[in-house]
């Protein structure tokens, strides 16, 4: 069974870095990403995601304007809003007690009167063979 490793922050940032600047002295980003992988504990694969994921950013963050990022930032707050909201509604749904999904006889009246008083099924043509709970 593989086990999963949680780097900080700080140490991600450190080996893209290392990376970055130690890529002139190896023929291709590749090799340096292996020479560096070993020396902070990760397998090469994922130091290559961090320096993707790096370079994404900076993309994204070179390419917009003071009210874009504004902008980003008001979507990303009003996101992690949502998850929390999403969250607390799926640990009060787990409380609750789940419905049926099938109808019971009580529920099998087809049209009821404002007063609460039952017209049955007389009015609707077609459904002398029907019972109830199925319309």
């Amino acid at each position: 069974m593989t086990t999963t490793k949680c780097y900080s922050r700080e140490v991600r940032e450190r080996a893209v870095n290392l990376v970055l600047e130690t890529q002139h002295e190896h023929d291709s980003q590749w090799k340096a990403i292996l020479s560096i992988a070993p020396k902070i504990g990760c397998i090469p694969e994922t130091l290559r995601l961090w320096i993707k994921q790096q370079e994404q950013r900076l993309a994204v963050k070179n390419n917009l304007n003071a009210d874009e990022r504004q902008w980003i930032k008001v979507l990303e707050r009003e996101n992690r809003e949502l998850r929390r909201s999403n969250d607390i509604l799926r640990q009060a749904a787990a409380y609750l007690p789940r419905r049926r999904s099938t109808a019971t006889v009580r529920n099998s009246v087809v049209n009821s009167a404002a007063d609460g008083t039952a017209w049955g099924r007389a009015g609707m043509s077609g459904t002398a063979y029907c019972p109830g709970n199925v319309l």
